[in-house]
């Protein structure tokens, strides 16, 4: 019997027990550096991707962009090498010349 009522006395003390009062800490602010870490795993992928497609070929000699980098409508992200574009423009117009006489 006495192990009942012990039983039932926890019971009652564990569910309707007296409250805690809320306790509160406090501190003074202070001005300074805040330092954050994130720290994660899996896979990261763009939330948009664009293929280029120039209109001619040749090699790349400068770019002007970077990975990541937004750039807007016209921009001139990368250079190519004209030496052999202006090398097929001077043979055509020798051709013609040629082709004139």
């Amino acid at each position: 019997m006495l192990a009942v009522l012990g039983g039932g006395y926890y019971a009652y003390r564990a569910l309707f027990g007296g409250e805690e009062a809320v306790r509160y800490i406090t501190s003074r602010v202070e001005k300074g550096t805040l330092v954050v870490s994130l720290s994660g795993s899996g896979q990261v992928s763009a939330s948009s991707r664009v293929d280029l497609k120039p209109k001619t070929s040749g090699d790349v000699i400068n770019i002007f962009a970077s990975q990541g980098h937004e750039v807007s409508l016209g921009a001139v992200i990368a250079r190519l090498d004209t030496a052999d574009a202006e090398r097929s423009v001077r043979d055509a117009k020798t051709a013609l010349e040629t082709a004139k006489l």
